[in-house]
Parts: structure tokens; sequence; C-alpha cells
């Protein structure tokens, strides 16, 4: 083998081992670090994040703080919010690269809230911002609301 030969074998060794170890970071980074990042803040997204797993191995997921859920609701906001016609989870868990069992918290909070409004049931359910959603699904989601707030207040007077 020419030493030509050689170098360039070792070069492209060198990018492909570099190739992989940016995509590693940008699959472990939160979308604020790297909108962060491409503001020009020189903070350099980090390989942990909410997003990835967590724990001692076991494949069990890490306890996520409040401000990891606040913060993958909020960027499911954004994501319903360029989503007229809303998205189902599978849909969000692909678009945000999110395990599964990371939405179903963040999206209860922002049903809670009211920022998000959900049509549906089960694998067919369809979550919208609630300034996108069509109104029958903002009137239905009041209504159900007002039921569940009216259970609760029965359920506490002795």
């Amino acid at each position: 083998m020419s030493l030509q030969k050689a170098i360039e074998s070792r070069l492209q060794a060198h990018v492909q081992r570099a190739a992989a170890e940016i995509l590693d970071v940008l699959k472990g980074a939160t979308l604020q670090e790297l909108l962060a990042f491409s503001a020009g803040t020189k903070t350099a997204p980090t390989t942990t994040s909410s997003k990835t797993m967590r724990g001692s191995g076991s494949g069990a997921l890490g306890r996520r703080t409040p401000q990891e859920i606040e913060d993958t609701m909020l960027s499911i906001a954004a994501l319903l919010g360029n989503s007229p016609k809303g998205l189902r989870a599978e849909q969000i868990k692909e678009a945000l690269n999110v395990e599964a069992a990371l939405l179903p918290r963040p999206l209860e909070v922002g049903l809670e809230s009211g920022q998000i409004v959900k049509t549906g049931q089960k694998r067919s359910t369809t979550y919208f911002l609630t300034s996108l959603a069509p109104k029958a699904v903002v009137k239905k989601a009041v209504k159900k609301a007002a039921v569940k707030t009216a259970k609760k207040k029965a359920a506490r007077k002795p």
C-alpha cells in the first residue's frame, strides 16, 4: 500500500469516528441545547439529557426533575404549534426523538395546564396546541375538565 493510500485510509477512519461522535452528541441533545448552540451562545450540547437512558444500566429510566418534564412539555408544545392538524403520541415521539416512556407525564402537564388539548382514545389520541385546535375539540376538553373538577369536589365533601 502506498503512503498516499495509507494516509487517505487513516484520514477516512478519523472522519468516520468524528462523524459518529457528532451524531451521538446531537441525538442526546435537547431542543433547547441545540437552539442555544445554533444561536451562538457557544454552549455545546452534552451527551446526557432527559431524553437519553439514565440509571444503572438496567434499562430503567432515571427520575426526571420537574424542570426536565416542563422542558419536554414545552418542546411538545412547540412541535404542536407547527402542526395545525395535531399529532399522535407516536409522531411526537419520533419528531422529538424521545422514548415513549418519557411522554405521558409531559403530555399530562400540558393537558392540565390547558396548553394542550386532545381528542380520541388510545393510539388514535391526537394532541393539539390549544390555540390551534378545532373549536369542537377545545369545547369538549373544557367540558371534560369541568366534569373532572366537579367529581373531585364531590369526592372531598364529607
